[in-house]
């Protein structure tokens, strides 16, 4: 499994923008986690875009992590190992927690689109969608239909795919647990992104 496309993805979406520009004046400081006072659809529509954005970011890092944990872990060359000089029935074994390895890994590969992620976008739209609720400026007011139409868009995208994503990553770390648990030993230690990633990560932003 590939994880260099889910980085970049995954630090492409985590990128914090500042917050929207000239907030209407409040009586203390903003509270960036939750949606700035509006219309009920619209306060409902800026929840349900930042639950749905939420849990993608979420998701995507458990697969990262699980993928990094799978390559640096040599879970692969450990059952192997064990399939190869270890008893009939640890043999067996460890043929079974390697091929769940696999299929969990696949599986969660394949959800994740190659071309066309839309997190990082929607983000975005998120801050369009706070700015144009927060700040009493006709111009916004003017755009916000667009804007609204653009996050239920969103919402409807990262919903089902953090929906999906939620069981996959599941499954794949409950794999590497149960090969930790045949293995008898800890999860190995993950090291960080090689500098390599991280930079290209970086040049993401």
């Amino acid at each position: 499994m590939n994880v260099v496309p889910l980085v970049l993805a995954l630090a492409a979406a985590a990128l914090d923008p500042a917050p929207p520009a000239d907030p209407a004046p409040q009586d203390g400081p903003r509270e960036w986690g939750k949606a700035p006072p509006g219309a009920p659809e619209d306060v409902a529509l800026w929840n349900a875009l930042n639950e749905a954005h939420a849990a993608s970011v979420l998701h995507l890092a458990r697969i990262v992590q699980a993928s990094y944990r799978l390559r640096y872990g040599e879970y692969y060359q450990a059952l192997d190992e064990k399939a190869e000089r270890g008893t009939a029935g640890e043999a067996e074994g460890a043929r079974r927690a390697r091929a769940r390895i696999e299929t969990a890994a696949n599986a969660a590969d394949e959800a994740v689109p190659k071309k066309g992620l839309r997190v990082r976008v929607c983000k975005y739209t998120l801050f369009h969608l706070d700015q144009r609720m927060a700040v009493p400026d006709p111009r916004f007011a003017a755009e916000l239909p667009e804007v609204r139409a653009e996050a239920r868009g969103c919402v409807d995208e990262l919903a089902p795919f953090a929906a999906k994503l939620g069981p996959l990553a599941d499954a794949f770390e409950r794999s590497l647990a149960d090969a930790d648990a045949f293995l008898k030993r800890v999860p190995p230690a993950v090291p960080p992104a090689p500098p390599r990633e991280r930079d290209a990560a970086s040049a993401t932003r």
